[in-house]
């Protein structure tokens, strides 16, 4: 973020040595990216206030105070990043683990999501066999040309889409069916923004970052989830998000819509029209 001369890097190994400013990462043991993290694992912080050493951003003080160093630095580096020129928000799987029902975890993580798949088609070949008694997995990775221990689910489903494109009719045919199958499978998965289901972590982070001045440039969010948390909790919280669908009552999507302002009624005479500018994102 060069408006604010902080850079803040979220990894899971080792800082690459061209990266500069904060550097925030889990502990080593969190490598899997489809799993949940561990109970050990720590968010840890390296800057220069702490001579380049990896601490524990919920490690305490020398002086007992609670989070020491390590929390002061983080709530500085973010506070920064939040406040500058252009903020640019990368969510992925971690901010949806938060959702809960009670005890109950509610979003799955990828490889929950690939177990689920897979028992799918298990059910499925126990019920009606292929033609060629081969199991719907096994034919669903082979016509992706992927390996059948292939355990990222995301370059199955992007592999298994291009061989609905290319592959001759039978497989074509057969692919589409799977793909439609696998595809249903995680919808369902993703599926539980219920009315009791609370989004308080993703409502305060909206918050917080729509308290940005109405000069700085929107709070752009990019997010590789399957699920709509973060749609639900602007809903909720009655933001307006610029999602590049059109705002009547055809919903589309429309490159145009990306240039919308939203006026607040009234807003003329009290000097602040534009509501996207103030509390959108």
């Amino acid at each position: 973020m060069e408006g604010s001369k902080t850079a803040v890097v979220l990894r899971s190994g080792e800082p690459h040595p061209r990266c500069w400013g904060c550097q925030l990462e889990l502990a080593p043991a969190a490598t899997d990216c489809f799993a949940a993290p561990a109970e050990g694992d720590r968010l840890r912080i390296r800057t220069s206030r702490t001579s380049r050493q990896w601490i524990e951003v919920d490690g305490a003080g020398e002086d007992g105070d609670a989070g020491g160093i390590g929390a002061e630095e983080t709530a500085r580096h973010l506070s920064q990043a939040v406040r500058s020129a252009n903020l640019v928000v990368l969510s992925g799987l971690g901010t949806s683990l938060c959702v809960r029902r009670g005890d109950e975890r509610l979003a799955p993580t990828m490889w929950q999501l690939l177990e689920r798949v897979r028992a799918e088609f298990a059910r499925l070949d126990a019920a009606d066999p292929l033609p060629d008694q081969r199991g719907r997995w096994s034919a669903f990775t082979a016509a992706a040309n992927v390996a059948e221990g292939e355990e990222n689910l995301e370059h199955v489903l992007s592999r298994a889409k291009l061989a609905t494109e290319l592959a001759p009719e039978p497989v074509r045919i057969l692919q589409e069916r799977l793909l439609a199958i696998a595809e249903g499978v995680i919808l369902e998965a993703v599926d539980f923004l219920a009315a009791d289901v609370t989004l308080d972590t993703h409502a305060n982070f909206l918050r917080r970052i729509a308290r940005r001045p109405s000069r700085k440039a929107r709070v752009r969010i990019f997010t590789t989830n399957y699920d709509r948390c973060f749609e639900a909790a602007a809903g909720r919280e009655e933001f307006i998000v610029v999602d590049g669908c059109q705002t009547a009552s055809k919903r589309g999507s429309d490159a145009v819509s990306m240039t919308i302002k939203a006026l607040r009624g009234g807003a003329l005479r009290e000097g602040r029209a534009w509501l996207g500018r103030t509390s959108g994102v």
